[in-house]
């Protein structure tokens, strides 16, 4: 919606959103609004930065170096949530795994064959 809103990304909201079935169709998704984001972020110069966000933001005086770190406290904060879910996960389950192999083998190092 951010990029929409401030670098001409196609619209999109909540309800016309169209949800990842899947953790790869999800990453690709985040590949690519990620790209479009920091595209347009790479693009402001010192004028651009210091502009006001606008009506689109709740804050519309704010300048646009406010959104930008907003935005990036915000990835980090649920990437990060992401990645404490993932390892969870992954140790939750882990008794189900079967045994690692002899050192050396590929299963002795996280690679299952």
């Amino acid at each position: 919606m951010r990029s929409a809103a401030h670098f001409g990304a196609p619209a999109a909201s909540y309800e016309s959103w169209e949800y990842a079935g899947d953790a790869r169709t999800a990453l690709d998704q985040l590949d690519a609004q990620i790209a479009v984001w920091l595209a347009g972020v790479r693009a402001l110069d010192d004028d651009g930065l210091a502009r006001p966000v606008g009506t689109a933001e709740p804050f519309p005086r704010a300048p646009m170096t406010e959104l930008v770190l907003h935005l990036n406290r915000e990835l980090i904060h649920h990437l990060s949530e992401v990645c404490l879910l993932r390892d969870l996960y992954l140790h939750a389950h882990q008794a189900a795994r079967p045994p690692a192999g002899p050192v050396g083998t590929a299963r002795s190092n996280g690679v299952q064959p």
